[in-house]
Parts: structure tokens; C-alpha cells; sequence
């Protein structure tokens, strides 16, 4: 679980970060058999154009992050368990 505080920041890749506190969603997509629900939500979310794809596939997380226009999920090259250990240091 993600601890939010402050303005702390977490890198997803590329040259994206993301304020903590927006972080909706982390889903881990490394799993070749990924849930058919995460993979139609991906989809949906590429036909509605809230999707920015950090690498080229195969992505290893997703990150869904609220921003003011709404939502953003961010296909990362980077884990969700290496997301996730980054954001527990970044609260420590």
C-alpha cells in the first residue's frame, strides 16, 4: 500500500513523475495471463485517449493517476513492486 504525503514525487519511467497524493492505481501487468478486466480497462482507456505509454511494449505496470483534466494511466517500463518500493522511500 502507497503512503501519500506531501509533494513527494515517484518516477514511472521516461521522463514522467507523478505527485504521491494522485496515485489512484497501481496495477502490475507482468503477468502474461494479466486479467481480462485489466486488459478491456487498457483498452478503454487507449479508445478514450487518457493513456501516455512511457516505453514501447511490453509494459510492465500501469499507474493510474488523477490530474486536473481528470485521469491518466501511464504504461511504465518499470514493475509495480519496484514502483512500490520506490514510493515506500520515498516516505520513510
Amino acid at each position: 500500500m502507497l503512503v501519500r504525503r506531501g509533494n513527494m514525487t515517484l518516477h514511472l519511467g521516461g521522463n514522467a513523475c507523478v505527485l504521491l497524493s494522485k496515485i489512484v492505481a497501481v496495477l502490475d501487468l507482468t503477468n502474461a495471463s494479466a486479467a481480462q478486466a485489466t486488459k478491456e480497462f487498457i483498452q478503454t482507456a487507449k479508445d478514450e485517449g487518457f493513456v501516455r505509454e512511457l516505453a514501447e511494449p511490453p509494459y510492465k505496470s500501469g499507474v493510474l493517476a488523477a490530474d486536473k483534466k481528470g485521469y491518466v494511466l501511464y504504461l511504465s517500463p518499470i514493475t509495480a513492486s519496484t514502483l512500490a518500493l520506490r514510493a515506500s522511500g520515498a516516505v520513510e
